[in-house]
């Protein structure tokens, strides 16, 4: 079994190794239940930014080890493009698992499918997916061979066709 004392001393080491070789620049771990709750209003609050013109929220995964990468790499794209956008990257990174949260500023679809892309791209870049954990839907349909060959995509086709062969679950939804 596990023992959840030696789980978090363990953890605190490799976190503290991580801050001694400048691999983060802060951590923050939570002592109790009530820490973690507030941590998670925190986490929360950042996926709900109120009055933010044209915000955008993205869930992707990579290689754990190319996290770091990924982030400057994503930020540099963006900074390029749009410099007055704010871009915010935070997940449970144990899990490979990369939330990115963009501000805009504007509603203009263009702004906004253009800095989209620019994120889609390094996830491309970084062999990752553009889906962690919610799923394709519709909105991410047009990203969909970024992660996936086209091998994959019939594949996929193939099983939606034969589980619903009158398109009435999830219907216009990719799987």
């Amino acid at each position: 079994g596990s023992d959840p004392e030696a789980d978090r001393r363990s953890f605190q080491t490799m976190l503290e190794e991580a801050y001694d070789k400048d691999l983060v620049i802060d951590v923050m771990l939570a002592q109790s239940e009530k820490q973690a709750r507030a941590m998670w209003v925190i986490r929360e609050g950042v996926a709900e930014w109120e009055n933010v013109i044209g915000q955008i929220h993205l869930d992707v995964s990579m290689p754990i080890g190319t996290i770091g990468g990924f982030i400057e790499n994503c930020r540099a794209r963006l900074a390029e493009g749009w410099p007055d956008l704010i871009a915010t990257f935070y997940g449970h990174i144990g899990d490979s698992n990369l939330h990115v949260s963009l501000a805009p500023g504007t509603d203009d679809d263009r702004v906004r499918h253009g800095a989209e892309q620019a994120v889609y791209d390094t996830v491309r870049d970084f062999a990752g997916s553009i889906s962690a954990e919610h799923g394709i839907g519709t909105l991410k349909r047009e990203w969909l061979g970024y992660s996936r060959t086209p091998e994959e995509l019939a594949l996929m086709r193939r099983l939606k066709a034969a589980l619903d062969p009158n398109s009435i679950l999830n219907p216009g939804k990719v799987l």
